[in-house]
C-alpha cells in the first residue's frame, strides 16, 4: 500500500488544517463530516498516516474519545456524562470501492448475510444519484435484527451517511459516518450498549480497497464498563468479519 501526501485544492472551498495525529484525525473527520473542505483535509492527512501505522492498525488500538461537542455537531439528541471510548483498525477488501459500498448500503442484507434476520431501510436521499457519482452523499436509516454469537439476538436502529471525497491520486474515497444514539436491545442481560458511533473511510488500493474505521461504544459487559481491550478486539474482529462477508457476497455476483 503506497499513498503520498498531496495538497490539493477544491474550488470554492476554504483551506482547513486537519490534525496530524491519527487518533485525533478520526474524531476530526466525525466532527466535520458535513463540511466538504474538512473532508478533503481529513483524507489528505489520513492516507500517509495509515501507511505509517499499518502494522499497528491491523491489530487495532484505542483512539481519542468522542465527547458531547462531537455529538452536538452531528445533531445527535443525546446528553452524555462521560466521553465515549474509541478504537480503530484497518482491514482490506479484495474488491474495489464502488462494489464494496454497494453491498454495505444494500437493502436486502437479510438475504445476503447469515445472522441478519430482519432488515429494513428508509432512504433520506437518492441512492441512484449517489452510486452514479452524480450526488456527493446518500443517507439511510436502518433497522436491523441480528443473531450475535454467545449473546443472542440484537436489535438496533442507526443512521448512516456516505460521502464521496475526490482524491486526485487514488480516486474517489467513500467516507461513512454511522450514528446509533439509541440503545441496542439484546435478548440477554450479559451486555448492554447504550449508544455507538462510527467513522469509516473506504479507500482504493490497487485492485481492491482498504477500510479504516474508528468505532466508539458506550456499553457494559456483565454490568461493568467495557474495557479498552474489549472495545479494540470487538472493533477489529467485526471489521475483519464484515470485510470477509462482503467479499464473499461479491464473489458470488
Amino acid at each position: 500500500m503506497r499513498w503520498t501526501l498531496l495538497a490539493f485544492v477544491v474550488a470554492g472551498c476554504k483551506v482547513v488544517d486537519a490534525p496530524d495525529n491519527l487518533e485525533e484525525l478520526m474524531v476530526f473527520g466525525f466532527d466535520n463530516f458535513e463540511d466538504p473542505a474538512s473532508d478533503v483535509a481529513a483524507v489528505v492527512a489520513l492516507l500517509p498516516l495509515l501507511e505509517e501505522n499499518s502494522e499497528e492498525l491491523a491489530d487495532g488500538y484505542r483512539i481519542s474519545t468522542l465527547g458531547q461537542q462531537s455529538l452536538d455537531r452531528a445533531e445527535v439528541d443525546v446528553t452524555i456524562e462521560d466521553e465515549i471510548a474509541g478504537a480503530m483498525g484497518m482491514v482490506s477488501y479484495r474488491h474495489m470501492v464502488d462494489p464494496v459500498v454497494g453491498v454495505a448500503f444494500s437493502k436486502n442484507k437479510d438475504e445476503l448475510f447469515d445472522g441478519i434476520t430482519e432488515f429494513s431501510v428508509r432512504d433520506l436521499s437518492d441512492p441512484g444519484c449517489f452510486f452514479a457519482h452524480s450526488c456527493d452523499t446518500y443517507t439511510q436509516v436502518v433497522e436491523e435484527t441480528a443473531a450475535v454469537v454467545l449473546i443472542g439476538d440484537s436489535r438496533r436502529k442507526y443512521t448512516q451517511t456516505i460521502r464521496w471525497i475526490e482524491h486526485p491520486e487514488v480516486g474517489p474515497i467513500a467516507a461513512i459516518r454511522s450514528l446509533s444514539p439509541d440503545p441496542i436491545l439484546f435478548s440477554t442481560d450479559l451486555i448492554r450498549v447504550n449508544q455507538q458511533y462510527g467513522m469509516i473511510y473506504i479507500i482504493p488500493n490497487g485492485s481492491g480497497a482498504t477500510r479504516a474505521e474508528a468505532f466508539w461504544v458506550d456499553g457494559t459487559v456483565l454490568g461493568l464498563d467495557v474495557p479498552d481491550s474489549f472495545s479494540v478486539d470487538t472493533a477489529v474482529n467485526r471489521m475483519g468479519s464484515t470485510a470477509e462477508n462482503v467479499d464473499a457476497v461479491l464473489d458470488e455476483q
